[in-house]
Formats: C-alpha cells, structure tokens, sequence
C-alpha cells in the first residue's frame, strides 16, 4: 500500500525512490545475515530452537491478552482447544485467568485488534526467514511445533533437546 501511495503521488520521481528502497531492503537482509555470522563466531552456537505455534492458536492467544489497569498484571482470557484433523494433532492451551482482585478491572490494549496482530505477524514471518534460513542452512535449527501450552510443550521440547528435566527425576526419587 505505501508503495502505490508513493508511485501515485511521485509518477516518474517515485520509480528512483522505491527502487532506492528495494535496493536498501537487500543492503539490510545482506547486514543482518553478517550480523548473525559474526554473532555465531562469536558465541558458537550449536543449536537454535525455533518454537512455531498455529497461526489460529497465536492469533487467539493474541487478541485474548488482557492486563488489569490497577496492578499492571498480564493475563489470557483465551482458551484454546482446537480438535485434531487431518493427521494434526488437537491442541489445548489453558487460560491465564487473573485473580478475582484482578477481574473486574481488566482491560485491552488499543492496539490488540485482528488487523493490527495479524499485521505484526506478518512482519514478524517476513523478519524472521533470513535468520530461519541462515541457520537451517548450518543445520543448527530445529524447528519445534508447540503441541499446547507449557505443561504440555516443556516435557516434548526437552526430549525434542535430548535433555532430561532432572527436577521431575529428583522429585520422583524423594
């Protein structure tokens, strides 16, 4: 939309300029891919997690934030349960519910609207291929699908990580 705005309001001045942008948009995406090879030379990273959630679930759990307009508390109002199909797994997401000193004076962000949330994920995907891209091509990306909220995602991502959650094993042993 800004670049037919800026097309219709320079005609033949605007073609210099969004070709100006398109140019500085590749500058950009080539410094954040040195970025990231400085950075791993830097902090030799072995593996990056890539945590993925349904478009529908994060878009739920978006539009159902809530923050209580006395003590400043973040909360969800969003259940979500979506049922599994088409080989996907179902998916159950509980609420974050404030305490009941909370309730009555919870409010929602101007800006948490349908269009706005769907907008910054959009933006979000577009900022994020690069980085995917740079370190699935050194093969130190795991691409990790969130089945649910943290009861349900801890357990799988850490055996996901081959890792083991030694306070579960120490309580089981007491």
């Amino acid at each position: 939309m800004h670049e037919f705005c800026i097309q219709a309001h320079f005609s033949q001045l605007g073609l210099p300029i969004r070709d100006y942008v398109t140019d500085l948009k590749s500058v950009l995406d080539q410094i954040l891919i040195g970025l990231q090879e400085i950075l791993e030379g830097v902090t030799d990273i072995d593996l990056v997690v890539n945590l993925k959630l349904r478009e529908e679930a994060l878009l739920a759990k978006c539009l159902g934030r809530r923050i209580c307009s006395e003590c400043g508390g973040n909360y969800n109002v969003a259940c979500i349960d979506i049922k599994g199909e088409d080989g996907k797994p179902g998916m159950y997401m509980a609420p974050l519910l404030p305490p009941p000193h909370c309730a009555s004076k919870l409010i929602t962000r101007s800006d948490d609207t349908e269009e706005v949330v769907k907008e910054r994920l959009r933006i979000y995907n577009d900022k994020s291929q690069p980085v995917e891209g740079f370190y699935r091509s050194r093969g130190k990306l795991l691409e990790f699908d969130l089945p649910g909220g943290i009861p349900e995602s801890w357990p799988k991502l850490l055996q996901a990580l081959n890792l083991e959650d030694h306070e579960d094993k120490q309580s089981a042993a007491a």
